[in-house]
């Protein structure tokens, strides 16, 4: 009986660098001569010659295939191209042709055995190499590091110099045998292509221009020209990398994407001498000129804008998520110039005019002493687009972000169709509003958000600009609910809903809020809610708690329902409404320790039915004057002697079952 070796049929993967396995590593496997990475590179894998394992295959603990837990040994038909990357997803292993038949296999492995790697401390030591045993054409070089100290340990191959052509990165030509070069294999770290911590423009350029898909900046790197990438790429960091603003670079951005269907993933940019212009060029950290590019998982720090679809477009499926923007920059002059304009251009941590953004996850913080304009800023491209479409100018959803910090706005969408902000926190610092619509469409939902609005009333960032400072101004069409607002200063509204023009009133806003001010320990001499010129505005279901001077005021406008809202602690009037026509309705509301009541005036199709108020400052309950047809039924004064003041031009009223009022005016006519 013939005897056997005993061995196991599992194939280890060591890393060369460590001496250890490749733990919990990823294994790629594709047609020979491509990127296995690339899903349709990829080849059919088996574990028994016909069941088929998904890719990328895992390694365990001991760098042996798993497959459910247990080791397995992987077929394939044919030739095949192979990667290994650790569980970092830095590269390990790339061949690109592998044959599988047995005698290839022994042949290599006896090449390997008889000494065509050879180990080098660095890059230097490689080219320099003159002894012909240990660099010949189809010797292959494994370096430790790339430059002492620095890392950057790769493979590469020794070929004939006149087959490629040197470009000192990753094709490096031979001092030792002039007629040889180094080239390096596909190694995906900006160390192993000579980044130095120094200005790495042209190696990290390089990276970016060739065939690898993901690449990981793993040094701090500067950067003094814009880089351009123009393949698909994925660009992370690693072990401490990032991309620097380097020299010369204020008015210019860092990263210029112009293909479709990047990922930034994990990637730290910073500006660390926080470069910026006031005008002219603007300095921005991600530039986007494409389609389906995703922003996830990145630190963006001190850029005067973090990250911008272009408007060159409109490009469409932004993703920017779950990312943290820290100490931002602003370009206005900030609270104490009341005269300057600056700032209006630029100094948004995201802006996109693109479509189907989706936002959301980020973190958003302007550093302290700063004048930004927006935190979150999406805005249609109306009649700019080149080739109109049906999906122009629409579908973005803004959600669970944090934004902190004296940015103008913390969230802005302007003329946009079909958006939704919902569940972010404003979190305190901004000077103008916290969530604001312009020029707003229907289909757009602003819910579930908290907004803390802590403006001094001393503050005059961008004055020039004559802002109308609220938590939330709403100068377009816009539904809503649960959306809290704390006024934690006495510097500005709740909420705005504001037409500049009696003869284009802004229509269709039906937003529900809560707006709290009740421990400030000072006076708000503004209105929680404030409606000029609106049509068709609901604010029902409103809880306005505070010393503001009236809840809700609304002048000039046409339908206006603030029904079944609790209301406490106004200076005066709970609710003050003129010269509204069409339906005006202020029943069922709960007024609690307001110093007056409801007034209406100059008003048509008045409902002041069903209101109940406690502990008044005054017997003032109901005005109403100069309307023209008044119901006022079943209202309920506590403590007795509350009035309801009629007078002026009144057309038609009927009060009626009025209860704990006194001095109630006749039944004129019958409504």
């Amino acid at each position: 009986m013939s005897k056997f070796t005993v061995d196991l049929p599992y194939k280890y993967y060591p890393d060369p660098t460590k001496g250890k396995p490749v733990y919990l590593g990823y294994i790629y496997i594709g047609e020979p001569n491509t990127d296995p990475e690339i899903v349709g590179n990829q080849k059919t894998v088996t574990i028994d010659g016909t069941t088929p394992i998904s890719q990328p295959i895992r390694t365990s603990a001991g760098g042996v295939p798993d497959y459910n837990g247990a080791a397995a040994t992987l077929f394939v038909d044919g030739p095949y191209s192979i990667k290994v990357m650790n569980s970092k997803g830095v590269q390990v292993y790339y061949a690109a042709t592998v044959l599988d038949d047995i005698q290839t296999q022994i042949e290599a492995n006896t090449a390997l055995i008889e000494g065509n790697v050879k180990n080098f401390a660095t890059l230097a030591e490689a080219v320099a190499e003159t002894d012909t045993s240990r660099a010949f054409d189809g010797a292959a070089a494994n370096l430790k590091e790339r430059t002492t100290g620095n890392g950057g340990g790769a493979m590469w191959d020794y070929v004939d110099i006149s087959s490629v052509t040197v470009n000192t990165f990753n094709i490096v030509a031979c001092t030792g045998d002039a007629s040889l070069a180094l080239v390096m294999r596909n190694a995906p770290s900006s160390s192993q292509w000579g980044a130095l911590g120094l200005d790495d423009t042209l190696a990290i350029q390089a990276i970016i221009d060739s065939d690898i898909v993901n690449i990981y900046i793993d040094t701090p790197s500067n950067i003094t020209s814009t880089l351009h990438v123009t393949k698909i790429k994925k660009i992370s960091s690693i072990n401490g990398g990032k991309l620097n603003v380097g020299t010369g670079m204020g008015s210019s951005d860092l990263i210029s994407i112009e293909v479709d269907g990047c990922v930034i993933d994990g990637l730290e940019i910073d500006n660390p001498n926080e470069l910026k212009t006031q005008s002219g060029g603007k300095q921005q950290g991600l530039s986007i000129k494409a389609n389906k590019t995703s922003v996830i998982n990145c630190v963006i720090r001190k850029m005067l804008t973090g990250v911008t679809v272009e408007p060159q477009g409109e490009y469409f499926d932004t993703r920017i998520v779950n990312n943290n923007f820290v100490d931002m920059l602003g370009a206005g002059d900030g609270p104490a110039d009341a005269l300057s304009s600056l700032g209006e251009d630029r100094g948004d941590a995201i802006v996109s005019w693109g479509a189907r953004n989706i936002i959301t996850g980020n973190n958003i913080a302007l550093k302290d002493g700063q004048d930004g304009r927006v935190g979150i800023h999406v805005e249609s491209l109306k009649g700019l687009i080149p080739v109109p479409s049906s999906d122009d100018n629409r579908a973005s959803t803004i959600s669970n972000n944090i934004i902190k910090g004296a940015y103008r706005r913390h969230i802005t969408d302007e003329s946009m169709w079909a958006t939704v902000i919902t569940s972010n926190v404003c979190d305190g610092g901004m000077t103008w509003w916290g969530i604001n619509t312009v020029q707003g469409r229907l289909e757009k939902v602003i819910s579930n958000n908290i907004i803390r609005y802590d403006r001094m009333i001393t503050d005059e960032t961008g004055k020039a600009w004559s802002p109308r400072h609220a938590a939330t101004l709403s100068l377009g069409q816009v539904e809503g609910s649960n959306n809290i607002v704390k006024i934690t200063n006495a510097g500005g509204r709740g909420l705005d809903v504001y037409s500049a023009n009696l003869g284009a009133p802004l229509r269709h806003v039906n937003l529900q809020v809560s707006i709290y001010a009740d421990d400030i320990g000072q006076d708000v001499t503004f209105s929680a809610i404030d409606i000029v010129y609106g049509e068709n505005i609901n604010v029902s279901k409103a809880k306005i708690v505070g010393r503001f001077l009236t809840a809700i005021s609304a002048f000039n406008s046409q339908w206006i329902n603030c029904d079944d809202s609790d209301i406490s602690g106004t200076k005066d009037w709970a609710v003050i409404i003129s010269n509204v026509t069409g339906q005006v309705s202020t029943s069922r509301l709960k007024v609690k320790g307001c110093l007056k009541g409801i007034d209406i005036s100059g008003s048509s199709n008045i409902s002041a039915n069903s209101n109940e108020f406690q502990n008044m400052g005054s017997t003032d309950a109901i005005s109403l004057f100069n309307n023209a047809v008044i119901t006022c039924q079943n209202n309920l004064f506590n403590g007795g002697d509350g009035k309801v003041i009629t007078g002026g031009s009144t057309e038609k009223y009927l009060i009626e079952n009025n209860v704990g009022f006194s001095d109630i005016a006749p039944i004129s006519q019958t409504v």
